[in-house]
């Protein structure tokens, strides 16, 4: 079976990204299947010996923010015949919206300038492992690989030249942005 995984880290595009698949006809998901986390069905299928994204509707094609990062060997193992997409952005701008996101999530992770100073060292250090690691691995393997940068203005052009399809007639959608993020955070009284 051939997919499209976006093998993002969080904060890169990836609801973007899927609300475009999805304009483009290629059904896909973000984070959740029917309330239940991607990560969770990943689980029960690694438990049972099946393949991560076995026994989801055929149908669907494209899965976003589910750990893609953490699992991307094993899925290029699983579906070597499958697309994927590294959503990434500059380090400075996604080290801000990330650690938003850190707070809202976990407060209690950045009461002292000790705790805040800490959870920048590990972002620091998430950012760079990682978006070397992926490139590193996909080196050889170019026309299954892709790298965009929805939050700096690509979209159509890259995404639909990888994937052989017409450009739509409609903007590239731009969902969960900074801003909302901002929005989101303030509304629950923490401060970015």
């Amino acid at each position: 079976m051939s997919y499209i995984f976006n093998i993002n880290l969080p904060r890169t595009g990836s609801s973007s990204l899927t609300r475009a698949l999805n304009i483009l006809n290629f059904p896909s998901v973000h984070a959740h299947y029917r309330n239940t986390k991607l990560q969770d069905i990943i689980s029960k299928n690694n438990k049972f010996g099946n393949n991560m994204f076995d026994n989801l509707p055929k149908e669907i094609v494209g899965f976003s923010d589910f750990g893609g990062h953490k699992v991307y060997k094993e899925l290029y193992r699983q579906y070597p015949l499958s697309k994927y997409i590294f959503t990434y952005r500059d380090y400075e701008t996604w080290k801000e919206s990330y650690l938003a996101l850190r707070k809202t999530l976990h407060p209690e992770n950045f009461i002292t300038k000790k705790d805040h100073d800490n959870e920048t060292e590990k972002a620091y250090k998430h950012y760079f492992l990682n978006t070397t690691n992926i490139r590193s691995f996909f080196q050889d393997k170019q026309e299954q690989y892709l790298e965009v940068d929805i939050c700096n203005g690509e979209g159509w052009d890259r995404l639909c030249n990888f994937l052989n399809v017409d450009i739509p007639l409609t903007s590239f959608p731009l969902v969960n942005t900074r801003d909302e993020m901002i929005l989101f955070t303030q509304t629950r009284g923490i401060k970015s």
